[in-house]
């Protein structure tokens, strides 16, 4: 009989053991799952932090080494001298370049392309009259602002649209100062798809 009852004593401390072991290595199945979890979601951040990383700097490179800004109409055009232009919204950008009443100012020496197209809108009862659109540049090379680009035509009564674009390329020195100035800023279109003014840095 007390045999017995040791061998039952024996059974159940093997059966304790084996449920222990088992419990130990589910314990360590599961923390070793969430390490590695763990190490994935680290490695993922790191990648994500590494890409957005990359996306800065080329972002910064190439804003640095390639300025390139577009203004588009502004809904307030008081004077013709010079033209007031929006810098953020719709279409607008200034992509390196900075923006001063009316001025688009020059970021850095080097060549650029200025390019302006103006669209007017003409009515069907008016006098004919010539339109023109003028670029001037102010830097220390032109202590007085200069007229470096200019466009011209002549319109009719029509109720219509009519546009006038011009674009050119020049060596600037930082901080020159460009506006643009036009003989009829009150019928010009409200479209900003019709109405804009930029220049690009060109690749050296």
């Amino acid at each position: 009989m007390e045999q017995e009852c040791v061998c039952a004593e024996a059974g159940l401390h093997g059966v304790s053991a084996a449920r222990h072991h088992r419990s130990g290595w589910q314990w360590q199945q599961r923390t070793t799952q969430l390490l590695l979890l763990l190490l994935v979601v680290v490695t993922l951040l790191l990648l994500l932090s590494a890409v957005l990383a990359l996306l800065v700097i080329f972002g910064l490179e190439r804003d640095w080494r390639a300025p390139h800004g577009k203004q588009v109409a502004s809904a307030n055009q008081t004077s013709g001298d010079p033209l007031e232009w929006e810098t953020e919204l719709g279409n607008a950008f200034l992509g390196g370049f900075n923006y001063s009443d009316g001025n688009l100012v020059v970021p850095r020496d080097g060549f650029y392309r200025v390019f302006l197209q103006v669209a007017f809108e003409i009515p069907d009862e008016c006098e004919n009259q010539a339109l023109s659109c003028t670029v001037l540049a102010l830097s220390e090379d032109y202590p007085e602002y200069k007229e470096i680009l200019k466009t011209d035509d002549f319109a009719e009564c029509c109720n219509c649209i009519k546009t006038l674009y011009t674009s050119a390329l020049f060596s600037f020195k930082e901080n020159t100062m460009l506006k643009v100035k036009t003989n009829g800023p009150y019928i010009i279109s409200k479209d900003e798809k019709l109405v804009f003014f930029g220049a690009e840095l060109l690749p050296d």
